[in-house]
């Protein structure tokens, strides 16, 4: 779908030499990488006095907000305008991507995103477990292990995201039961790649997988 949106004449009219979009693109893939796309948007926006809430409302307006509605009087309007103006200020080529994806259905985007988490997490990370005889509890973009797999339930994610994305992630690992986290990632092996932002976890979810949730033999890595 990406490289059909770069074939698009009017990118090259409106920006010009590529390398400026290529740019933009590496420096918002770092911001969300560094889970720090809010934190950032709150400080190039410092003089409008931005919140994060208020930061994370502009993306969120920006990602899954219809392009355009027509309201009851006839008239064309757009939803969260201001905030994706706000955006386009910092990212231009990337709202105009996502502006693209969403005009046979705004709801498109949401769902692409959505497959691919679960083609990750499921047909292959969880996949490249089992066959490593590791049955993992998989909780949308994270995975539950027994502790004694940590060590190789990470390297197995830190490969597929290499494969697939070219990043090397920084995890999260939380001891289940004890809210304990430590950080296994880039930084362990002195390298420089973009960081994974890292993911919420549902202890609803895995206490209705088993009740397991008040044992630190389970560990979440996400």
């Amino acid at each position: 779908m990406l490289k059909k949106i770069f074939k698009i004449p009017q990118f090259l009219d409106k920006y010009g030499l590529s390398f400026l979009a290529l740019e933009e693109l590496r420096r918002f893939g770092n911001w969300v990488n560094d889970g720090k796309l809010y934190a950032n948007l709150v400080e190039h926006f410092n003089a409008k006095k931005l919140t994060e809430a208020q930061a994370k409302k502009v993306a969120f307006g920006l990602f899954f907000s219809q392009n355009s509605r027509i309201n009851k009087q006839g008239r064309e309007w757009i939803p969260f305008k201001k905030q994706k103006e706000l955006f386009a200020e910092v990212f231009p080529f990337v709202s105009e991507i996502i502006r693209i994806l969403k005009i046979r259905n705004h709801k498109d985007l949401s769902v692409y995103l959505q497959r691919v988490e679960s083609y990750i997490f499921i047909d292959c990370i969880a996949r490249e477990l089992v066959e490593e005889g590791i049955i993992p509890l998989t909780i949308h973009d994270s995975i539950v292990v027994e502790t004694r797999y940590e060590q190789q339930a990470v390297e197995i994610m830190q490969r597929v995201f290499m494969q697939h994305f070219n990043a090397l992630p920084t995890l999260k690992v939380t001891y289940l039961g004890t809210g304990n986290r430590s950080t296994r990632g880039a930084e362990e092996n002195g390298s420089e790649s973009p960081k994974m932002r890292p993911a919420k976890f549902i202890r609803e979810h895995v206490a209705a997988h088993g009740g397991m949730v008040s044992q630190p033999q389970l560990k979440e890595i996400a």
